[in-house]
Order: C-alpha cells, then structure tokens, then sequence
C-alpha cells in the first residue's frame, strides 16, 4: 500500500511539472476555475469547470450557460476581472451560449473583441425577452403540446435575462397574461429564498401562447386583400422559421459565413427528410429529388418551372453553401441578411411541395 500511494504521488507530482512546461497559464485556469461565472456573474459554487484544450483556448462548462471556448488570454483576463471585482456580466453572450447548447450546437469561441463589443440582433428589452422565451417554448416542444420544468436560477440564459430575478418576473408575467401555465406549486411566493420561486413544473404554452408564438415566428395572419398590405423590412425575424434555428445564434454573434453555411445544410436535410432519401445530400440529392422526371418532391404542375427551382436548389448547395463552408471569410451582415432571405424563401417553397401520390396534372 505504501508503494501504491508513493506511486500515485509522483505521478501526480509529474503530471504538475509537465502541465507547467507545456503552459502555465493553461494549468492554472484549469486546476483552479472560476469563482464567479464570466457571463452570468453568478457564483459558480464548484459546480463548474475549465480544460485547456490547445490552441490556447479553454473550454469553460458551467450549467445555466452550457460551454463556451475562451481565448487562454481572454480567460485569464476574465479570471483576474473576477479576482479584482471588475467583472461586468454579459447576458447576451450567456444567452447565445445557452441557446447554442440547447440545439446542441458547438460551443461559441468567445475572444477578447467579442466580449468587448455589444452584439446585435439578441433581446434586449423585458417584452423582447418574453417573446424570444414564448419562442423557444414552442420550438422546443409546445408546438406538441409538451410540457418542461423550469429552474429559475439554473435556467434564465434561456430567456437572455441578466439574473434569476428577472426571469422570475419575466415567468410570473407570462403566467399572469395566461400564455403559459404550470403546476400550482401550492405555497405563496413569501416561502420561497428572497420572494423568488425557484423551479416551475410542467410548463406549458396556452393557446393564446402557442398563437402569439406562432406569430412571432411565422408573422401574422395575411390582411385582408381590401386593406393595403405593409412592406416589412427584412429581418432574421421574419425569416421561415428553419432559417432562424439554423442562423440565430450564430448571426446574432456576427458569425454571417458561419450563419449561411449553417442555414443551407439545414435546407439540404429538410429536402432529404421531404424526399425521404436521407443516403443523399448535395447536389446529387436535388437531382433525385426534383427532377422534372418522376420527382420525388414536386414543387410544381408545370416540367419547366419544376427544372427551374430545381437548379436553384442546386445552386445553393454547390454555389453558396460550398463557398461559405469552406471561404469563412467575413460577408457583411446585409448580404448575409440577403442569402439567408434567399433561402428561407426555398424553405417556404419545399413547404408548399407535393409528393408523387397526390396525381398533380402537368401543364406543359
């Protein structure tokens, strides 16, 4: 016994001095993490963890944030921030973060000039913030009529909110407007730690909450033809919903090749899960898929037009996803804005398509 503990400790005692040759900085963010969470700003309580993983870069995992990969200098600044009480949260970061981790994305890299600048395009205001959570209820089951525990403080990056408190707030006014409801928890609100409820079971959209959802997401019912109809200007808002999932996060982060690359693979399996040919991808799926002759998924009656949208989903895949996946050159947010409507508007066509079986008439 003696021999096995005297050889565990120089192990150990080895494994210290190679880590310090290899980065000292890196072993020293490892073996001792945050205290105070970078994102969220709360106390992390030993419940999170940090791992160099080359590169100089740190991938940093903590619960309410899912992971994120800091810059080895952008984690031992964050580090002393915390240590000098200088640290300014960033709620919107801890958001996109959460989201990414939700949709089991990669994990942001998150450097010194991202964390430096605000970002665009991520809620900022209590009702926008209200909207993006009724959102990702939907998404994430309410459509189905699912239900989902909620846990205040592990969970308000969900909503973008900067503290358990407010998305306390942010709950309790959705439960008061009635657009989502939940089990009674049977206490008044005085019982619970600081007047904040901290987990809400089974919650779940109402009608009126999986309407305004559905709103938020696909817009609103079309006018009627007698009133005159308003041009909206085009944002990843009022984009089809498949585009949003795909490009939300990633463009709210200024990631824009990243966010089109995302958005075609997305369309490539939609046609594949359309077509039922999930072997297939690429161009040689949308050939198989849409060709003029025996299509798998008609997109319309007439052999030409069918030909027609054909090449352009052709297009997307060879065009610009394989430029974007592979040339992660930087694109301005406007013409990324442009592709991503250009896609979102082949979503909408693949929705309205037909198969085989429906007997369509060809007008040549």
């Amino acid at each position: 016994m003696p021999i096995t503990r005297s050889w565990a400790r120089w192990r150990r005692l080895q494994y210290i001095i190679d880590r310090l040759k290899q980065d000292k900085y890196a072993f020293l963010i490892m073996e001792f993490p945050f205290p105070i969470c970078p994102l969220t700003g709360i106390p992390t309580l030993g419940n999170a963890s940090t791992v160099p993983t080359g590169s100089q870069q740190v991938l940093y995992s903590f619960k309410p944030i899912g992971q994120a990969i800091f810059s080895l200098g952008q984690a031992i600044k964050l580090k002393l921030d915390v240590e000098r009480k200088q640290l300014v949260p960033r709620p919107d970061l801890a958001g996109l973060c959460r989201e990414a981790a939700e949709n089991n994305q990669s994990p942001f890299l998150i450097t010194g000039e991202l964390f430096a600048r605000p970002l665009y395009n991520t809620p900022d205001t209590f009702e926008e913030k209200q909207d993006h959570f009724l959102k990702f209820l939907y998404q994430k089951g309410g459509r189905e009529h699912k239900r989902r525990d909620i846990f205040v403080y592990n969970d308000f990056p969900l909503a973008y909110t900067g503290s358990a408190k407010e998305f306390f707030e942010l709950i309790e006014s959705l439960l008061a407007e009635e657009l989502i409801s939940c089990i009674d928890p049977g206490a008044d609100l005085n019982s619970w730690p600081f007047g904040i409820r901290g987990e809400y079971y089974s919650v779940l959209l109402t009608r009126e909450g999986k309407q305004k959802a559905k709103e938020l997401l696909e817009g609103p019912p079309p006018s009627s033809p007698a009133q005159p109809t308003t041009i909206t200007p085009i944002s990843l808002s009022t984009l089809h919903p498949a585009v949003q999932q795909a490009a939300g996060s990633r463009f709210a982060s200024a990631h824009y090749a990243d966010a089109i690359s995302a958005t075609c693979t997305a369309l490539d399996k939609a046609v594949a899960a359309k077509a039922q040919r999930l072997d297939l991808n690429g161009k040689q799926l949308m050939d198989v898929a849409f060709t003029p002759k025996n299509p798998l998924v008609r997109l319309s009656p007439n052999d030409n037009e069918q030909t027609g949208f054909m090449l352009l989903y052709q297009g997307v895949m060879q065009a610009i996803r394989n430029h974007y996946a592979h040339n992660l050159t930087e694109v301005p947010a406007a013409r990324a804005l442009e592709w991503l409507g250009f896609i979102s508007a082949l979503f909408y066509k693949l929705d309205e398509s037909t198969a085989p079986s429906d007997n369509i008439t060809k007008d040549n």
